[in-house]
């Protein structure tokens, strides 16, 4: 259980220096870069530590080449 926090812990901070930067965020770019497969959650994380994060909804091409809707986080300032 442990290792298991330490992993979420990580993986909040990987996602909190990203968007401190003024990056964004989809689930597949977390997914891709930091083994994160629950952005939402770490976000949900950072909301209720104060972290100003917004989301909006963008388009992208999935892996077929389709048009498809997700939500992309950033960073209020």
């Amino acid at each position: 259980m442990n290792d298991e926090k330490e992993r979420i812990t990580s993986q909040i901070d990987q996602i909190l220096a990203v968007l401190e930067s003024g990056g964004t965020l989809t689930a597949l770019d977390a997914l891709e870069d930091f083994g994160c497969s629950r952005l939402a959650s770490r976000i949900t994380d950072l909301k209720r530590k104060g972290c100003p994060v917004a989301s909006r909804m963008v388009t992208r091409r999935n892996r077929y080449g389709r048009l498809c809707r997700v939500a992309e986080y950033y960073m209020e300032c």
